[in-house]
């Protein structure tokens, strides 16, 4: 009944960003749960890195994330109405969509690539080392 989307089911990482390339726009849905505002989805970060906008229900650091950097939209969890709206929205205005995707990408290369949260991580430990 849905001619387009396509549910995929699990599939390895490495064919992830052929069906992401597909698409006008990502969604990266979880219950309404405190705890689930605070996780890391993997796939939140393949969406960026593809360059795609990310449409995201949970009310934690990713909708602060898209917001600030119109890379994406927000509805909030359990709400079909609002989710519907987002989909159209993306769907309906092409210079939106592209804004949201060129941001996306952006945000991936200057937030979350491998040597700049390397860099991260080594910083923290050269940090933890020296305050022994």
């Amino acid at each position: 009944g849905l001619p387009n989307v396509i549910f995929t089911g699990s599939m390895p990482k490495a064919e992830v960003p052929r069906f992401t390339r597909t698409a006008d726009a990502l969604m990266v849905l979880f219950a309404d749960k405190p705890i689930l505002a605070t996780n890391s989805p993997n796939k939140f970060f393949d969406g960026l890195a593809t360059g795609r906008p990310m449409i995201v229900n949970s009310a934690g650091w990713t909708k602060d994330l898209v917001e600030t950097h119109e890379a994406g939209l927000y509805f909030p969890a359990e709400n079909g109405a609002a989710l519907a709206a987002a989909v159209t929205r993306l769907a309906d205005d092409a210079d939106l969509r592209a804004r949201m995707s060129a941001n996306a990408r952006s945000l991936a290369e200057t937030r979350f690539a491998r040597d700049i949260l390397a860099a991260q991580v080594l910083e923290t430990l050269e940090r933890a080392v020296g305050h022994r």
